[in-house]
């Protein structure tokens, strides 16, 4: 054992005790006294002060006992530095703890937010990111808009995660707390009262009783809900129990619900999705519900054409229920408030448009779709929901094949009913899902492939790495087939950066889809309603439509009001357009007076 190590121990060991503490100093001084006085005495050689009195003025320094003539006064200073050490010390280490319970309580998280109009997140999961990018969207033109973060995570570890984000959103304010959302009392720190609305997400793994939990909390700490409360779930049938703790400020919807609405929609057409993402986002258009006394008595097709720089997609009526397209003889009652797309409120004046319908350039033709195709590769319980769906709206003739591994699969979910008028779904069991899923599209092409997590039996990112190594191979196998649409779920939304964008095909991001609809109803609730229709294939909703069956004249160039003359004429809201072949490139709800070129638009969006 080396000396250095023999002497740390004998240290270690002398100062573990408080009385051996205080000797161990009294000792050290008087030694270091005693080595600073033999230096003094080698180097000056008795040049000034005595030995006896340079070693106690030296002690003295050390310890900071003062000075002393004689041996009374220095033992009297000794037994002063003594009681000076034990009361001073005292209050220093009384202080010393104080501060450190301070300290540890911010890095705990638990000191009391005194900021107001916050928005207030209840809960962690990997939607937090996406939630606070879209914030930050909505907050560009502002000061820091303020945001709380309350979970069960600790602080530190919230801190460290939002670090990595956190110059991408720099014009927030992110403050995070520590603690139980389940307890009424422990909300009270996150100054709930005060918020500007609050959000209470769920994590994929989470069953929807933390968050119906933490809603009960909430109610019971703020007894009346005054500011705006989203809560996601998994389960329809919750979501419709919790909203009647309040129906006025709670807005409670299933992402179960979303999805499969979403991936229905996506699934029957190409170029719906990234129209639902740009009602989603802060970016683009918003939904906006407004009420003009001047539509009174007036029908929706005159409606129509009272807005140059906004699309109406539908009316609220007095009762506050949404209808999206109603006939267009519907006469608009006192009270009701419109439903108007725009990029802006600012766009939402009343102007009367044109409203004479070009009998020459509008094509009188019916509108036939053709029978669907399409290939399910994987299934889940929301996959069910999402070929009912599909099936029930979709042409007849059309078919869905699902092909899936029989242990990844749930056998609840096969035992479906599945009958629906001249369509079909078969299941097919396989071991080489990928050769057959080839094989079958070289029989018979599908129009859209859609490749499903297993996320009744796997984790999220299990299930996410499994649908990503399909959608490679299949893309590499597949990649001669250009009208064949790949669509894609994907439950973490950082999974995209992984995909090879070469390929056309529609990505169905949970996180963020559902992150975009929080932050929407956050600012507007009455959105919900509305949304909840515009997703549904079996109601009111976006279809994607060619411009030949619109316009007869290729290389006119008319004003955009005459697309939503078209659009009239076929019982539709017109919302907006596709520019070439790239269903990126979309226009929503653009001013009635703005030229357009025919030929350079390939589709139409309208609300059927």
């Amino acid at each position: 054992m080396s000396l250095i190590t023999h002497l740390k121990y004998h240290f270690e060991n002398a100062i573990s005790k408080t009385s051996r503490f205080v000797v161990f100093l009294f000792v050290s001084a008087v030694l270091l006294g005693l080595l600073f006085s033999l230096i003094n005495e080698a180097v000056t050689l008795g040049v000034g002060t005595s030995f006896s009195d340079f070693w106690w003025h030296s002690v003295t320094e050390i310890m900071d006992l003062g000075e002393g003539d004689n041996l009374y006064e220095r033992v009297f200073s000794i037994l002063f530095w003594i009681g000076n050490i034990g009361l001073s010390g005292t209050v220093i280490g009384f202080l010393s703890s104080k501060i450190s319970v301070v300290v540890a309580n911010l890095q705990r998280g638990r000191s009391v937010i005194i900021d107001t109009n916050h928005y207030l997140i209840i809960g962690w999961s990997n939607t937090i990111y996406d939630i606070l990018n879209e914030i930050s969207i909505a907050n560009e033109n502002q000061k820091k808009a303020s945001v709380v973060i309350f979970s069960m995570m600790s602080n530190i570890e919230m801190q460290d995660q939002i670090s990595h984000v956190s110059k991408a959103l720099s014009n927030l304010k992110i403050i995070t707390r520590h603690g139980n959302p389940s307890i009424p009392e422990e909300l009270s720190i996150v100054n709930p009262r005060k918020a500007k609305s609050i959000l209470i997400i769920k994590d994929f793994t989470d069953t929807d009783a933390k968050p119906v939990a933490r809603t009960l909390a909430l109610k019971a700490a703020l007894g009346e809900i005054s500011v705006p409360v989203v809560v996601e779930v998994n389960e329809e049938s919750t979501a419709e129990k919790l909203s009647m703790l309040d129906s006025n400020n709670l807005v409670c919807f299933s992402s179960k619900t979303l999805i499969s609405n979403i991936a229905a929609q996506s699934c029957r057409g190409k170029g719906v999705l990234p129209v639902v993402l740009d009602f989603l986002d802060y970016d683009g258009s918003e939904i906006y519900c407004q009420e003009y006394p001047e539509l009174s008595g007036k029908t929706y097709l005159e409606a129509m054409f009272s807005f140059d720089s906004a699309a109406l997609i539908g009316i609220v009526t007095p009762l506050g229920e949404p209808i999206l397209n109603p006939p267009h003889d519907y006469v608009i009652a006192h009270g009701s408030q419109q439903i108007l797309i725009s990029e802006d409120d600012g766009n939402l004046h009343y102007k009367p448009c044109d409203t004479h319908l070009n009998p020459h350039s509008i094509v009188k033709k019916a509108i036939e779709e053709s029978p669907l195709n399409l290939i399910f590769v994987g299934w889940s319980e929301t996959a069910s929901k999402v070929a009912q769906k599909v099936m029930q709206i979709s042409p007849i003739g059309s078919k869905v094949t699902v092909i899936y591994d029989d242990s990844m699969v749930a056998k609840s979910t096969l035992e479906l009913q599945m009958a629906f008028d001249h369509n079909s779904i078969e299941f097919r069991s396989s071991g080489s899902i990928e050769l057959d899923v080839c094989e079958l599209h070289d029989q018979n092409p599908f129009d859209g492939i859609f490749i499903i997590g297993y996320t009744d039996v796997l984790k999220m990112e299990e299930a996410d790495t499994e649908s990503l190594l399909k959608r490679l191979v299949l893309g590499a196998k597949l990649s001669n087939s250009e009208n064949t649409r790949m669509i894609m779920q994907l439950f973490d939304s950082s999974k995209s950066e992984y995909m090879d964008q070469r390929y056309n095909e529609d990505l169905i991001l949970n996180n963020k889809l559902s992150a975009m609809l929080m932050t929407q109803l956050a600012d507007n609730p009455l959105g919900l309603s509305i949304i909840n229709q515009l997703f549904d294939v079996s109601k009111a909703s976006i279809h994607i439509m060619p411009i030949a069956d619109y316009i007869g004249s290729d290389d006119s160039i008319i004003p955009s009001n005459d697309l939503y003359k078209a659009a009239a004429s076929k019982g539709q809201s017109f919302v907006g357009y596709l520019k070439g072949n790239d269903s990126d490139n979309i226009v929503l709800n653009p001013s009635k007076s703005q030229a357009i070129k025919i030929s350079e638009v390939s589709s139409i969006i309208v609300i059927q």
